[in-house]
């Protein structure tokens, strides 16, 4: 016997479409637990809206954990469809934008969508246009807040591991700088074994954080000694600061 999720109607025979769903207590695993249930075909827009919704509320704490998402949904809209054709996307890609970890899907509605809240599709990223997008969509802060979050003072200080600290830039030179570091692998990151690899994302990650900047990173993935090197943006009300650090271990 079938049974609708949303309005409980029964069907004796047969079975009604069948939905990939989120249970309500998602908080409580280390995971994203998919699972499908069956939604009556008059029930099923509604149950596609609020699943898009719940998706796109998730979608941030489930790329911060870097796990693969396998299934048919694009992490930029909430879209389910399994007859869809999804564009693959990730956290890390290689240099050619090919994804590498962190991987999961776009529909072809959002394909170009650089960013969606903190959600970044790193394979979408090529040139100046992206990070122009990405550097106007990133929340503007306050000293305060980055002190308070991120702990460093952003007016006079630096972070632990600062290798060199740019401020009060304007978008132009800020976008120059952060398409010069996603073009090129830093050599200590090139010339290691392993495979080179890329990534953006809004930091600080995870459930309730609030994100005060973008994170442009390289990584040597599979190597003996996996090494990171990254870049840190943010957006202030005088402009633009970037933190770029030494090579330090993954």
């Amino acid at each position: 016997m079938a049974q609708c999720k949303l309005c409980k109607r029964k069907r004796l025979l047969g079975n009604f479409p069948r939905r990939l769903d989120i249970p309500e207590l998602r908080s409580m695993v280390s995971h994203w637990p998919w699972h499908r249930v069956q939604v009556c075909p008059q029930c099923l827009p509604q149950f596609d809206q609020q699943f898009a919704e719940r998706v796109q509320h998730l979608a941030p704490q489930v790329v911060a954990e870097g796990g693969d998402v396998s299934e048919p949904v694009c992490l930029m809209c909430g879209t389910q469809d399994p007859d869809l054709a999804y564009i693959h996307s990730g956290r890390w890609v290689d240099p050619s934008g090919e994804p590498m970890a962190g991987r999961f899907s776009v529909c072809q509605k959002c394909r170009g969508t650089v960013i969606r809240g903190p959600v970044i599709s790193s394979t979408e990223i090529h040139a100046s246009p992206e990070f122009e997008k990405i550097l106007q969509a990133m929340p503007q802060v306050q000293p305060s807040l980055v002190s308070n979050v991120d702990g460093w003072d952003i007016v006079e200080g630096q972070p632990q591991g600062a290798a060199e600290v740019l401020r009060n830039l304007p978008m132009e030179a800020a976008v120059s700088i952060a398409e010069a570091w996603w073009s090129v692998a830093p050599r200590c990151i090139a010339d290691s074994p392993g495979i080179t690899a890329r990534a953006a994302m809004i930091h600080p990650e995870g459930q309730g954080k609030i994100g005060t900047h973008l994170v442009l990173a390289w990584r040597n993935f599979e190597a003996p000694e996996t090494t990171e090197m990254d870049m840190w943006l943010y957006r202030l009300p005088q402009g633009y600061t970037i933190v770029r650090f030494d090579p330090r271990p993954a």
